[in-house]
Formats: C-alpha cells, structure tokens, sequence
C-alpha cells in the first residue's frame, strides 16, 4: 500500500492530519482539523468557509494548533508551577519559552499576560513540542489510584 503524502494544506498551516487546532478571532467556528483529503473541518463536521481559509492560509498566526507537551515538559512546568507556556513567533525571543500562570493572549507576534502572571523564561531547547508561536496548556496532574 502506497503511503498518502501529507496534505498540502497541512504543510501550508503548520499542521498534521486530523491534529486539532483553533483559529483566533474565529471562535464561532470552534476546533478544527485537516483531514486526510486535505480538507479543513470544524468540529461540527462542516467546512471552515473559505473567506477564513484565505485569512489563515495569509494569517498563519492565528493558527493555535494543540500541543501535546512531553512527561519532561509537563514535569518543568508543574516544578514552576505553570498553567500555559508559550513560544513567541518573533525573531528577538526565538530563544525562550514564557511559562504562565494565567492563560497569556496573543499580541501580535508575543503572548503577554501581564509581568504578575510571568512565572520564568526558560530556553527553547527544554521546550521541543513548541513551535513559534505556539500556546499549551499544562494538564491539571491527576493523582494516581492506590
């Protein structure tokens, strides 16, 4: 069986198939995807219109695509006690990841929550699942059943 390449559209919004993400500004459509036929769905199993399409396709940024973080990234922020971390899309801190106790916003090409829920910065390299640009959430850690 011939392996399918990766849909264009994919490639073009820094995606994977079927990897969830949500577009800024546009919370009316919800979590979306890219399907194995290239096609950009919304939860409600419709298609994103195509004026959205244009914007993000010219907008990149306003692609917030879920990050699964890795056990080492949960247990850095957990040790910090982080809620969000966040890599900028900006040449000037392409090196650091912010780590938050407040979900930041976007503004512009930074994430910014206010110095009082600035937790650290840490570097890149700690932080592999980060893409600039990116914001995670950090998972509340459920206790293990004894």
């Amino acid at each position: 069986m011939e392996m399918k390449d990766k849909p264009r559209l994919a490639e073009i919004l820094g995606v994977e198939v079927r990897q969830k993400f949500a577009i800024d500004g546009f919370d009316i459509i919800g979590e979306c995807w890219i399907d194995e036929d290239g096609f950009i769905i919304n939860n409600g199993n419709g298609l994103v219109p195509a004026a959205v399409l244009a914007r993000i396709i010219n907008t990149p940024e306003l692609i917030n695509r879920a990050v699964n973080l890795t056990p080492a990234e949960l247990a850095i922020c957990r040790a910090l006690g982080a809620r969000w971390v966040s890599r900028d899309n900006s040449d000037c801190t392409d090196e650091w990841v912010d780590v938050w106790s407040a979900r930041p916003e976007r503004k512009g090409t930074v994430w910014d929550a206010g110095h009082e829920d600035h937790l650290a910065a840490v570097k890149v390299g700690l932080f592999p699942s980060l893409r600039p640009g990116d914001l995670a959430e950090v998972p509340e850690e459920r206790e293990a059943k004894t």
